[in-house]
């Protein structure tokens, strides 16, 4: 029995019937949802398999079902039809926008008479316009992607339908408190949520996933999720919902930014990660809305850290540079603190001076003002470190003691803690480039005793890492491996593969130093591996400095990154650039490997 669906009751009933009067027949059913009947038995269907990234070798692209599907049917409309180097990439993404629905797949290959691999990708978010040329043969819900979605949705009752409306809202997946804050309101009550829920589990329109702490998490798929801000945007509730969707994330940012601060951290960075298509989803609807921008600014603020410990300081950066253009009516207290943030990373990332002076002058003027001890702390850390990365070590040093003045005899709150750990991080570094060694050490150590009362694992953790590489300036071997070593299990829970990456990277200089060349080989090999998983460009200039700073036996690149370190201005990658190539020629290798 083929698609049972549309009258499940009637073919429950049926079914149900025949077997209670002949117990040896057996019954193949098809069906979005389950008879419910005594004695079934449920195997769901997946979709096809689709590749996670688009940078596979073309044998391992050809390996997923999904893009075997794309190839076949494509080879069937044109003859000459093969994947290739120039078209795997788009292949790739049509796979994996299309969730490896097999009618959606077929649809998009029947394209490829007019369209290349490439064109069809990229229209791809008007997919229910692109895909429409099916088999004159099938079923008419069969020849578009729009017909076979208003196939299921015609079939759902009205909560469902209303449900399935709402949490189009969702970029990405989410969870039943998620789908309760948000979905539920008229006709649809929050305790009714989960009931109707499951019935659109049943009905094969949302998917469940376990998650990484074992909770369930639910999903629609991309198709169905366009399909279903179509019919949100047509029943009028498109506004009220997606305002109930910004203030949930609003709130988890606010939570979170504490917990960042704690040893609830790891976990923390990994429910943000999840969740950060539906916080820049929430972002871009505020700042759009003429009433609700100042959702995006607080989401912005809380996300700062986020931004900053978890590889996405651009992404950042251009988010508060948003939220800055529209918090000219905000409080003095919020204006003053997405200053201060973006400040910081503005820095961080472009190296560009000029508009976080202008930034942090003003949200200095707000806090003497106002009485704000903990935005202040903000603003004089972010000045702190604006000047640090320009080579303003005089005044980096002033607002640092502006700083812990300001913060002395007050009641201390986790941020607090965490940036006097970060101030005594810089002011190490300063002292180390100044040639002041033995009051570099001071200020990491207090940074350590800091870092460890907090909690914070990968704060202690980078505080381990950077006393591994003074110890190793200093010839003290054993120490250095003990806190690279400590530190990596940190690391690990923290998912970090750039602090992965630089603790093997510094026990492979101490394998070097004291010539296990072999072991040392295998550390550096391990490193270089997690550096180019970590997709982080930024590292390779942190681990040179460190390879640099910890003595690598290569000659001369200790003086090398001291004098560059100087030349704040030049951009990343042309400084690890000048460094690479001249140590090269020093050391008699060749520059490109």
């Amino acid at each position: 029995m083929d698609n049972c669906e549309h009258m499940v009751a009637a073919c429950a009933e049926f079914v149900s019937t025949i077997l209670q009067r002949a117990p040896d027949v057996r019954v193949l059913a098809t069906s979005q949802e389950v008879l419910g009947i005594t004695g079934e038995t449920v195997h769901r269907i997946s979709s096809l398999t689709v590749p996670d990234s688009p940078d596979l070798s073309m044998e391992l692209l050809a390996s997923y079902s999904a893009v075997r599907l794309f190839v076949e049917r494509a080879v069937a409309v044109q003859s000459g039809f093969e994947l290739i180097a120039n078209n795997a990439a788009a292949i790739s993404k049509i796979a994996r926008r299309l969730d490896g629905i097999p009618l959606a797949i077929e649809l998009a290959a029947a394209r490829v008479n007019v369209l290349s691999a490439e064109q069809i990708a990229d229209r791809l978010d008007d997919a229910f316009r692109l895909l429409t040329r099916g088999s004159r043969s099938a079923l008419p819900r069969q020849q578009t992607l729009r017909g076979a979605l208003e196939w299921s949705y015609n079939l759902l009752s009205d909560p469902e339908k209303l449900l399935f409306n709402r949490l189009s809202v969702f970029r990405g997946g989410f969870s039943l408190e998620a789908a309760e804050e948000v979905c539920a309101g008229e006709g649809l009550d929050s305790y009714d949520v989960l009931d109707v829920l499951s019935q659109l589990i049943s009905k094969s329109l949302v998917v469940v996933e376990q998650d990484s702490d074992s909770s369930a998490r639910y999903r629609l798929l991309e198709s169905m999720r366009l399909y279903g801000t179509e019919r949100l945007t047509e029943s009028g509730d498109s506004e009220s919902v997606s305002r109930l969707h910004a203030e949930f994330f609003l709130s988890f940012a606010e939570r979170a930014e504490s917990e960042l601060f704690t040893a609830q951290q790891p976990a923390c960075l990994i429910r943000l990660e999840r969740d950060y298509d539906d916080f820049r989803a929430a972002m871009a609807w505020a700042l759009e809305s003429e009433d609700d921008g100042e959702i995006a600014i607080k989401i912005a603020v809380g996300l700062t850290v986020f931004w900053v410990w978890h590889r996405h300081v651009g992404d950042g950066q251009e988010w508060l540079e948003q939220a800055v253009l529209h918090s000219k009516n905000a409080s003095p207290r919020l204006r003053a603190s997405v200053l201060a943030r973006a400040a910081l990373l503005h820095a961080k990332k472009l190296k560009d001076f000029e508009r976080p002076r202008g930034w942090l002058k003003e949200a200095l003027r707000l806090c003497q003002e106002e009485e704000m001890t903990e935005v202040t702390t903000e603003v004089l850390y972010s000045a702190g470190v604006t000047s640090w990365y320009e080579g303003e070590f005089e005044r980096m040093s002033k607002y640092f003691e502006d700083l812990e003045a300001h913060t002395e005899g007050v009641e201390r709150t986790p941020m607090m803690d965490i940036l006097t750990v970060f101030t005594r991080s810089h002011q190490g570094s300063v002292a180390a480039t100044q040639g002041r060694r033995q009051h570099a050490t001071e200020f990491f150590e207090q940074g350590l005793v800091l870092a460890r009362k907090t909690g914070s694992l990968w704060v202690t953790a980078y505080l381990l890492l950077t006393l591994g590489a003074r110890a190793v300036d200093e010839a003290e071997y054993e120490k250095a491996v003990s806190y690279y070593d400590e530190s990596l299990p940190m690391f690990h829970e923290n998912d970090d593969l750039t602090g992965i990456a630089c603790a093997h990277a510094g026990l492979g200089i101490v394998a070097s130093l004291q010539d296990d060349h072999k072991r040392a080989l295998a550390l550096h090999q391990e490193s270089l591996a997690n550096f180019r998983d970590s997709r982080e460009g930024s590292s390779i200039g942190y681990c040179l400095d460190k390879l640099a700073g910890g003595g690598c036996p290569a000659g001369g690149l200790p003086m090398l990154v001291e004098r560059h370190n100087a030349r704040l201005d030049l951009p990343l990658e042309e400084w690890s650039k000048e460094i690479i190539a001249e140590a090269a020629q020093r050391s008699g290798l060749d520059v490109d490997r």
